[in-house]
C-alpha cells in the first residue's frame, strides 16, 4: 500500500518540481547573499574574498538568519495554513507537548550522536582505503578546523541556533509536508525528506549519518505534530557536538552515554515506524474506500 502512495507522489510532477526547487533554494539564496555582500564590499573598497575566507561561520550565520526568515514566512503563510501540521496554539499546550515528548527528544538526540560516532568509527577502520572517502574526511576535518579561527559566538549562532531552525523549516516544515500531502504517508515523507536532508549536506562522509538523523527527525515530527519539538531536538543535537572549548570535554561523556541508549533508540525508532505504518495504512484504506464510493 505504501508503494501505491509512493507512485502517487512520483506521478505528481508539480510536487516533485516544488521539492527540487526548495532543495536548490538554499544554495541559490546563499549565492544571492554573497553577490549582494560582494557588491557592498566593492562599494566600500573592501576585500570581500579575504573577509569570507577569514569569517566562514560569521558568513554562515548571515545566511542562516536570512534563510530562517524566508523559510519561516513560507511555512507560516503557506504550509502551516494549508496542511495545519501543528495542532498546538497556546503556550500551555506547547509546554505540555514538549514535556510529553522530552524523553523521546533525548533518545533521538543521544541515538543520533551514537550513530554519528559509530559511522566515523566505520570510516576510520574500514573505508579509509578509498581515496574518495579519505579526501572527503580530510575536507570535512579542514572545514571544522576553521572554527578555531573565529569567535565561538558565530559557530554557536550558525550551527546551534539559526542553522537548525532554517533546516527544520525547510526539510520538515516545507519539504516533509509537501511529500506527506501528496503521498498521505508519514513514513514516505520521513524517508524521502531525510534522504534529501542527507544529500543536501554534500560532503560524502556526512551524507549517511545526516540522512539517518533526517529520517528520525521526520518520524519525530510525525509523532509530535509540532515543528518546534523537532527544532529543539536538532538544536540540542548540534549544541552537544559544538560546545565551547571550556566545555568541549563533556562531549566525550555524552558519546559514552549515547552508546548506552543505542538499543533503546533502535526500539523507539522501530516503534515509531510501526505506529506510522499502521496510521498510513488506515489512511490509504480510507482513501480507497472513498474513491470506491465515488466511483459507484
Amino acid at each position: 500500500m505504501l508503494l501505491k502512495s509512493l507512485k502517487k507522489l512520483i506521478s505528481d510532477y508539480k510536487s516533485l518540481l516544488l521539492i527540487v526547487v526548495f532543495f536548490s533554494s538554499y544554495s541559490l539564496i546563499t549565492d544571492l547573499i554573497f553577490i549582494f555582500l560582494g557588491i557592498g564590499f566593492r562599494v566600500l573598497n573592501l576585500d570581500f574574498e579575504t573577509f569570507i575566507a577569514n569569517n566562514i561561520f560569521l558568513s554562515d550565520t548571515i545566511v542562516c538568519i536570512v534563510t530562517t526568515i524566508i523559510y519561516g514566512l513560507i511555512y507560516f503563510l503557506f504550509i502551516k495554513k494549508h496542511y495545519q501540521e501543528e495542532i498546538f496554539y497556546n503556550t500551555r499546550e506547547v509546554i505540555n507537548n514538549f514535556k510529553e515528548h522530552l524523553p523521546l527528544i533525548l533518545v533521538v538526540v543521544l541515538g543520533g550522536i551514537a550513530i554519528t560516532n559509530l559511522w566515523f568509527i566505520v570510516i576510520d577502520n574500514f573505508l579509509m582505503d578509498s581515496t574518495f572517502i579519505a579526501e572527503s574526511l580530510e575536507s570535512f576535518d579542514s572545514y571544522w578546523a576553521l572554527e578555531a579561527n573565529e569567535s565561538y559566538i558565530w559557530s554557536f549562532l550558525s550551527i546551534v541556533i539559526f542553522g537548525p531552525i532554517a533546516e527544520e523549516l525547510l526539510f520538515r516544515g516545507i519539504i516533509f509536508n509537501i511529500i506527506k500531502s501528496k503521498s498521505n504517508s508519514i513514513l514516505i515523507a520521513s524517508v524521502i525528506s531525510g534522504i534529501i536532508f542527507g544529500l543536501w549536506h554534500l560532503e560524502p562522509v556526512q551524507v549517511v549519518y545526516t540522512a539517518i538523523m533526517g529520517i528520525t527527525l521526520g518520524l519525530l515530527y510525525g509523532e509530535a505534530k509540532d515543528l518546534k519539538i523537532v527544532i529543539i531536538a536538532h538544536i540540542i543535537n548540534n549544541l552537544l557536538s559544538n560546545l565551547p572549548d571550556p566545555l568541549s570535554g563533556i562531549y566525550g561523556y555524552v558519546v559514552s552515554i549515547s552508546y548506552i541508549f543505542i538499543f533503546y533508540y533502535i526500539k523507539v525508532v522501530k516503534d515509531m515506524i510501526m505506529k506510522h505504518y499502521s496510521e498510513d495504512r488506515m489512511k490509504i484504506l480510507e482513501d480507497i474506500y472513498v474513491d470506491t464510493r465515488i466511483f459507484k
